[in-house]
């Protein structure tokens, strides 16, 4: 068994080193029935249940029709987005689903058919020989007549083309790529043969030209110092590259047998045999080295890794290395859903094993460091669901040792996450959960944000209060963090109609805030002079507010966020047409500024222009015409402000909740400027009624409303 290991180390060795060559919940066994509706939710669940199904299973076509019918409500959408990659990584993952007999015996989906297509149209032109042949395969396999002459014709050509090449480092490298590539795409077993003869060929020839060691002189090729020393580590790794082709789809049978028929040439074989046989048995020595062979494979073919494991969980249903190891995959490939789900397995299976729980909180708090709750929240609700159990049980058999993360920080984060999907009343369960948890500062800051969005000012005060009183932090750090919560507390007075209050909480603010002001250099401070500014003009302030604001600018002219505070308070604010145009040219002139938020200011100065009864500068028309063009949600914002899009169409085109409600509200804001007053408070009505609490359209539809006259008439000025 010792010397068996030993080739897993070399082998990450080699396929390390060598990077510079080719490629570079419910637990169902047996006949698992029919698959349940498959939901964002519950896609994981789903998806893991499918892995552990045995190739010939009678159910496990529809399971993953059920899948690949999931997957594919993206494709209309990522077709029209036309990025080439986005399309062939989606079509990659469909065919990820699809077994190599799947492939080779026709048994495709339908789904897959427009990608197919469309990789076809597009990569030909590219000259993406291996893709190209993947998807006309999928079509041969659906059914479309053509499609394998054509797929055989392009085969030909690569293989001609590349038959005068001397170098043999180049020629097998360029094909051997080329078949990869198309093996992504279509797996059949044909395709698998094909690639794991030229890894043999690469190999065979390199040994005539330099010997198995590289000794020799060089080809007629003419290969550089890097290759010379690139060649005799192909060799050695060409074993691995051969096992790698069918372990990669669970294949350990053939496996052996193609790694069997090379011979030993580079001493390599024998030893990766010995690890593969081991393997095989079904017995805890068996899942040792399948085990070991996943870990030798991880970092440099992640893909293979993945594959042995999910034949892992088969073999051994009740060995917890495999989640974990499916858990770690998921990881590297930010899958943080699926990852969560496999340590939640995994602990299930090795309940005693501390590590295991460690490992997985550990990987979660890293996780919520970087905002993995904020992209989907179906996602995070899961992620969520697994991270409670697997803490519970660790604190439930080991009390007295603290975990990495606690339940309240969880709850907080899925909370953060509902808020961002426009969940009002989920979002405040989990806020108060949390709380219920831990009373933390941060809970409160985000439950009065929350309440104080909605319309609830005096809770919201409540807990902002709350908030004040848990500031532990001295020196300028708890300065600010008092500063802020002052602001806050008095948008909330404000909101529950305490002006008075309000204005109170605003000069204290402003005074931490100017005692900060010398402490701070560099781009920080624009944060520190944005502050200062509203605080300025919420207290009627108009000229120190323009001065602060100026001052924020300069402090930090490449970053984005100074300018959008800025213009989204002049939006809600006494209009000044002429300090939100200067914010936009200013913000223009900084080359890392993204176009969609190019648009977003132009929309604000239109608001601004709308709200002061005037026009904007001849210049953000200029500005909306060049962001005009495309078929992406920024450019149909910037076609509509330039009356190009009618306000009906722009609806259609929006996707989610958060596109419609910037439509309502920019629709809202173009009816206040033509003088219906009564159209704008019903558009901005419905943006509040959206609970897309954490957009700008919201809170500045909040605040309009509030400024909106109780008839129609002139916009009342705050």
């Amino acid at each position: 068994m010792a010397q068996a290991s030993r080739v897993l180390t070399f082998s990450l060795c080699l396929l390390c080193l060598a990077c510079g060559g080719p490629a570079t919940g419910a637990r169902h066994g047996g006949q698992a029935g029919q698959p349940p509706e498959v939901t964002a939710e519950t896609f994981h669940e789903v998806e893991r249940a499918y892995w552990r199904m045995e190739p010939d299973d009678p159910s496990r076509v529809a399971w993953r029709d059920a899948l690949v019918r999931h997957l594919s409500r993206e494709s209309e959408d990522i077709l029209e987005g036309g990025d080439y990659d986005a399309v062939v990584e989606h079509l990659a993952d469909l065919a990820g689903l699809l077994t190599p007999a799947d492939v080779g015996e026709g048994r495709v989906p339908a789904e897959v058919a427009p990608l197919a297509r469309w990789v076809v149209e597009r990569g030909s032109p590219r000259g993406d020989e291996g893709r190209v042949m993947g998807a006309l395969l999928l079509l041969h396999a659906i059914g479309e007549e053509g499609s394998e002459a054509e797929r055989e014709q392009v085969a030909r050509w690569g293989r001609d083309a590349r038959a005068g090449i001397e170098n043999p480092l180049e020629r097998y490298g360029d094909l051997i790529q080329v078949w990869e590539q198309h093996e992504e795409i279509a797996p059949a077993p044909e395709v698998l043969t094909t690639l794991a003869r030229l890894y043999v060929e690469q190999r065979d020839a390199l040994i005539g030209a330099f010997g198995p060691e590289g000794q020799g002189s060089r080809t007629p090729g003419r290969l550089s110092f890097q290759q010379l020393r690139l060649a005799p580590l192909l060799v050695q790794r060409a074993p691995l590259d051969v096992a790698a082709v069918y372990l990669r789809h669970g294949d350990l049978e053939r496996a052996i047998e193609h790694v069997e028929r090379m011979g030993d040439q580079s001493g390599v074989e024998q030893r990766l045999l010995q690890l593969l046989e081991s393997a095989r048995e079904n017995n805890d020595r068996g899942a040792t080295s399948l085990s070991e062979l996943a870990q030798g494979f991880v970092r440099a073919r992640p893909n293979v890794s993945e594959a042995i494991c999910r034949l892992g969980i088969r073999r051994f249903p009740d060995d917890a290395r495999f989640p974990v190891c499916l858990a770690r995959v998921a990881l590297e490939q930010s899958e943080v859903g699926a990852a969560t789900a496999w340590y939640a397995e995994a602990v299930q299976l090795a309940p005693d094993d501390r590590e295991v729980y460690d490992e997985a909180l550990g990987q979660l708090d890293t996780m919520m460091e970087e905002g993995l709750f904020e992209a989907d929240v179906s996602q995070s609700r899961v992620i969520a669901r697994h991270a409670l159990e697997i803490l519970e049980e660790r604190q439930r058999r080991w009390p007295d040792r603290a975990p990495s993360v606690d339940r309240s920080e969880i709850l907080l984060q899925l909370g953060r996450a509902e808020m961002s999907a426009g969940n009002v009343a989920e979002a405040r369960e989990r806020l108060e959960a949390s709380l219920a948890a831990d009373e933390t500062r941060e809970a409160h800051v985000q439950l009065g944000l929350l309440l104080a969005r909605v319309g609830q000012g005096d809770e919201a005060a409540r807990h902002l209060r709350a908030a004040l009183d848990l500031v532990q932090e001295t020196g300028a750090e708890g300065a600010a963090a008092r500063a802020e919560l002052l602001e806050q507390l008095g948008d909330a007075q404000r909101i529950a109609g305490e002006q008075r209050q309000a204005e109170r909480m605003y000069r204290q603010s402003l005074a931490l805030w100017n005692d900060l002001i010398e402490q701070v250099r560099g781009p920080r401070r624009s944060v520190v002079e944005v502050r200062r500014g509203v605080l300025h003009s919420r207290l009627g302030n108009t000229e120190a507010a323009m001065e602060a604001f100026g001052h924020a600018m300069d402090a930090a002219p490449s970053w984005r966020e100074p300018y959008a505070a800025i213009l989204a308070h002049l939006v809600v604010s006494q209009p000044n047409l002429e300090l939100a145009q200067q914010v936009l040219r200013r913000a223009n002139y900084q080359l890392t500024l993204e176009p969609q938020w190019k648009v977003y200011f132009a929309l604000w100065v239109q608001a601004i222009a709308a709200r002061a009864a005037s026009e904007p500068e001849r210049e953000v028309g200029v500005l909306l015409r060049e962001l005009s063009n495309g078929d992406g949600w920024s450019a149909r914002l910037a076609a509509y402000a330039r009356g190009e899009l009618p306000y009906g169409q722009l609806v259609e085109a929006a996707d989610d909740d958060g596109e419609r409600t910037e439509a309502a509200f920019y629709e809202g804001t173009r009816r206040l400027g033509a003088g219906d007053v009564a159209g704008a408070r019903e558009l901005f009505q419905s943006v509040l009624e959206s609970g897309m609490v954490s957009f700008y359209e919201y809170a500045m539809a909040q605040e309009l409303l509030v400024a909106l006259p109780s008839a129609e008439g002139t916009v009342a000025e705050q």
